[in-house]
């Protein structure tokens, strides 16, 4: 990773078992490194279900990324709130869901020092 290197990397923890406390291994990163975090739902709360679309919100990150990213870059705080629009008028016209009644996502930006990454198995259901 240098200075002029962006990655877009999506990880889908749905059904995942829980990660041992010293299984993973710390990364360093470079100083005062950006990254986005994107959740379905608040950490600590569970996304609704969805059978027909269910990596709607990866669709619906992807999306954006693909529309509003341009060659000279986007804010992330900008980022974050095209997703939430976009999430917000899914739920409104994909899903039918009253005004009052749909899931936005939780999405912050922070600039962090050591990320742990685990490997497991996948779990067949």
């Amino acid at each position: 990773m240098n200075d002029s290197a962006k990655s877009f990397w999506s990880t889908d923890a749905m059904g995942a078992p829980p990660a041992e406390k010293d299984a993973g291994t710390s990364c360093r990163i470079p100083a005062m490194a950006d990254f986005y975090f994107a959740f379905s739902s608040a950490p600590g709360f569970f996304e609704t279900a969805d059978d027909k679309n269910p990596s709607h919100f990866i669709n619906i990150v992807n999306k954006v990324l693909k529309e509003k990213v341009t060659e000279d870059g986007v804010e992330l705080s900008t980022l974050m709130n095209y997703v939430v629009d976009v999430s917000s008028d899914y739920f409104k016209k994909e899903k039918k869901s009253e005004a009052a009644c749909y899931q936005l996502p939780c999405v912050m930006s922070t600039l962090t020092r050591d990320v742990l990454f685990y490997s497991y198995e996948p779990v067949q259901i």
